[in-house]
């Protein structure tokens, strides 16, 4: 019961992280923040959740047990469960160095496209829980939508930071707010 109280964190501030980078990424696709400030703040926020990950996985990963209860289960171990976090903030930490110093997006595209098809195979593996196929799924949309952002001329940019700001920023802020505010358990 130990274990999952303290999983609980390090989970929320994951999902915290990514939240705020999606938010201020978002802002950034509709050109409403300039590249120096706003791809500082995601590139920290997409770092922080992916050492956050690390340790998570340093510290859970001999943990085989499923964890289930509250109103969200985690579908399998704890190992194999944070790798998709790892992934999302790679790619925000790379999104907020290309956003910062300028880069072509065109690497930022080919990453998006190679992560989006990595979490499209990650999703049968949400499949036990309904929330976290959403969730996932919701990032699935964001990396593809990110990758034909930055290597077709598709018009999908406006798409691209409604959808960051909606659908993964405010929902992993206002999750992971409401999960440690509860105490909720996974």
């Amino acid at each position: 019961m130990a274990e999952v109280l303290n999983m609980l964190v390090p989970i929320t501030c994951v999902m915290w992280f990514c939240g705020i980078s999606c938010f201020v990424g978002g802002w950034l696709c509709l050109g409403r923040a300039d590249g120096k400030g706003a791809g500082f703040v995601v590139a920290m926020g997409g770092l922080s959740a992916t050492l956050a990950s690390f340790i998570s996985l340093a510290i859970y990963a001999p943990s085989n047990s499923i964890i289930e209860g509250g109103p969200v289960g985690v579908p399998t171990t704890a190992a194999l469960f944070v790798i998709c976090p790892i992934i999302y903030g790679l790619v925000l930490t790379s999104f907020g160095f290309h956003a910062y110093n300028g880069w072509d997006g065109r690497s930022q595209g080919w990453l998006a496209l190679y992560f989006g098809l990595t979490a499209l195979f990650f999703q049968w593996y949400f499949w036990g829980s309904n929330f976290w196929q959403v969730m996932n799924f919701t990032w699935v949309v964001a990396l593809f939508a990110t990758a034909a952002a930055n290597l077709t001329k598709w018009p999908i940019l406006k798409f691209l930071g409604a959808w960051l700001i909606v659908a993964c920023g405010l929902f992993s802020l206002l999750f992971a707010s409401l999960s440690l505010g509860m105490g909720w358990i996974w």
